[in-house]
């Protein structure tokens, strides 16, 4: 990152700043590929999913602090909270990766919501092995309790259809709303 103070910045210095290109027709317009991305895979969209995640497993774990310490209650809730975390956010970024794609491909909506599904799947199931390795369990534990496995990809793999499908209906209301508004300018504009 480039300082810029008067009189110590000189042109040939800036070369060495790495920007990203703006693509479009002017220097400050995005990609319509980054607006996808940048709508899905936010801050606020990180904290929804923190949120979700607290709220799935405090209901899980309320009912232990009743025969628990406060403190094992909850050291197993943020560790769990990580773990759930693992999983939402990998889904978080998978959708937004296919939104991205969807939006510079300009896929049909069947075309989009089936890509959207498979790499959902997939990314709940990436998201197995990691949570693995980050929990310190060696991988043969996936072999030993398949079901348990099973039930928590089956779970994600539930959780991140729906949001892409959530995702790209919200999408699509939006681009008709604004079709819809842009179709209504130029009819005023045509009348005036």
């Amino acid at each position: 990152i480039a300082v810029w103070t008067a009189g110590s910045q000189n042109p040939s210095s800036m070369a060495s700043v790495i920007t990203l290109p703006a693509y479009g027709t002017s220097p400050r317009e995005r990609s319509p590929a980054r607006v996808a991305f940048a709508r899905v895979f936010n801050l606020r969209s990180i904290a929804v999913v923190f949120y979700f995640c607290f709220v799935l497993l405090l209901g899980r774990f309320v009912i232990g602090l009743s025969y628990e310490p406060v403190d094992i209650w909850a050291f197993n809730l943020v560790r769990y909270l990580r773990q759930t975390m693992i999983s939402a956010t990998l889904l978080l970024l998978a959708i937004a990766c296919v939104e991205s794609f969807v939006a510079a491909r300009q896929l049909g909506a069947r075309a989009s919501l089936t890509l959207g599904i498979a790499v959902s799947v997939l990314a709940a199931a990436v998201a197995l092995p990691i949570r693995v390795w980050v929990a310190g369990s060696p991988m043969s534990s996936m072999a030993k309790e398949p079901f348990y496995f099973l039930q928590i990809w089956t779970l994600w793999s539930a959780v991140g259809c729906i949001s892409y499908w959530l995702f790209h209906t919200i999408n699509s209301e939006e681009s008709s709303r604004t079709q819809l508004a842009d179709a209504e300018c130029r009819r005023e504009s045509l009348q005036a």
